[in-house]
């Protein structure tokens, strides 16, 4: 199933099988995706226009006005460079991602990051090779057709798919945790792997003799 190429990436991670693979779960997630609501203390990603920018205090600070809450909302900057300078200009527009928060009864978000690339949940993965090439390896194989031939039922499925590849973070945390119904069928499927291995590694040899005397007693004494 694996090409030599993608043999030696999966040789760095120590992974085996296609299971082996499709149970490499990312350790979290960025989220691109544009927000909804506007919540303290979570983080805001939302298309913004700049009205205008100045340096006061030693800090660098752009008014903005997110055009999907029809709200005006300020950035404030610690650290600026001219990068920020150049792309916080009048009337720019932009979409960013950042903490927000309340000062003084007024909206703020702290370091805002300013998005090329937005509209996404990108797993994120603990591994020795780069992000880009598991990406890579996770898309090409870790398909409902792959898992199918692998055995695995329809609920099992859609755990690794969706758990690889969310449409929204709401969809897989509770209270900032796993639901239930992943975890469940995670240690179902690891139980699977794990017994599949074995079982590769079972051997079979002919008896060396065979027995011709009357099982029964030694059943009756069971």
């Amino acid at each position: 199933m694996f090409t030599p190429d993608d043999i030696k990436l999966l040789k760095k991670l120590k992974k085996r099988t296609l299971l082996d693979l499709a149970l490499t779960i990312p350790k979290s997630y960025s989220d691109t995706t544009l927000s909804t609501s506007i919540e303290p203390n979570k983080t805001l990603t939302a298309k913004a226009k700049v009205i205008s920018s100045t340096f006061l205090g030693g800090k660098f600070r752009a008014n903005l006005y997110l055009e999907d809450f029809n709200k005006q909302i300020t950035a404030i900057f610690f650290k600026a460079t001219p990068y920020h300078k150049e792309k916080f200009k009048k009337d720019s527009q932009l979409v960013v991602s950042g903490r927000v928060n309340y000062f003084r009864g007024q909206l703020q978000i702290t370091q805002p990051k300013v998005l090329n690339d937005y509209g996404k949940i990108v797993p994120k993965y603990k591994t020795v090779i780069k992000q880009s090439e598991i990406r890579k390896l996770i898309n090409k194989y870790i398909t409902r057709q792959n898992l199918q031939n692998a055995g695995l039922s329809k609920p099992e499925i859609d755990t690794l798919l969706t758990l690889h590849n969310p449409t929204t973070l709401s969809s897989i945390y509770k209270d900032s945790n796993l639901k239930d119904f992943f975890i469940k069928h995670l240690k179902s499927i690891e139980a699977y792997n794990h017994l599949a291995k074995l079982k590769r590694k079972r051997i079979i040899t002919k008896p060396t003799k065979t027995l011709i005397k009357d099982p029964q007693p030694f059943i009756n004494s069971l």
